[in-house]
């Protein structure tokens, strides 16, 4: 179980609708404020930073560093999954960056792509992972399909692969 920290910078705070009725822990400092999330096991996000918004995620809750840095806990809750509007919200944000991101150098034979290629593929954190990839490296959707269809070790993933893909490759899409 992985956490979410999404910190929101203090000009967004009164316009960011997802703090209205939150059910998750909630930290304050210097007009910033930080909600806590569990990932939901059909996502795998990755840390950004963009417009005012940081998501940081990690493997241990990081209550204690925050608190030790002087955030004050406004909401003494145990962490939520995150869901709703706030995960629609995390979701368009991860894909505007993926795709801002997009480079269209070409895809290099390391990291997950690697390990796509030798060992195959067997999770949803890997199918998305290597999506991201494959997209940021200008990979056409057709080579994604085909590269993935080779690489994936069971056929009860081609749905959650079709969706992923279906994210970032769909015409006239917009995060």
């Amino acid at each position: 179980m992985r956490y979410i920290d999404i910190m929101i910078a203090p000009e967004w705070v009164k316009d960011f609708k997802g703090l209205d009725g939150v059910e998750t822990r909630l930290l304050y400092k210097q007009g910033y404020c930080i909600m806590t999330y569990f990932e939901p096991t059909d996502c795998h996000f990755e840390n950004l930073g963009k417009n005012g918004i940081q998501i940081s995620v990690s493997d241990e809750d990081r209550i204690d560093h925050y608190l030790a840095n002087n955030w004050q806990l406004v909401r003494d809750m145990t962490p939520t999954y995150l869901g709703g509007q706030v995960l629609d919200f995390v979701n368009a944000l991860q894909i505007a960056t993926v795709r801002a991101e997009k480079d269209n150098h070409g895809l290099s034979l390391t990291g997950i792509i690697d390990i796509a290629f030798c060992y195959g593929i067997s999770t949803k954190d890997e199918i998305i992972s290597f999506v991201r990839q494959c997209y940021r490296a200008g990979v056409p959707q057709e080579k994604v399909y085909l590269y993935l269809t080779t690489a994936l070790r069971t056929t009860k993933l081609n749905e959650f692969l079709l969706n992923e893909v279906s994210k970032y490759y769909r015409e006239g899409a917009s995060a």
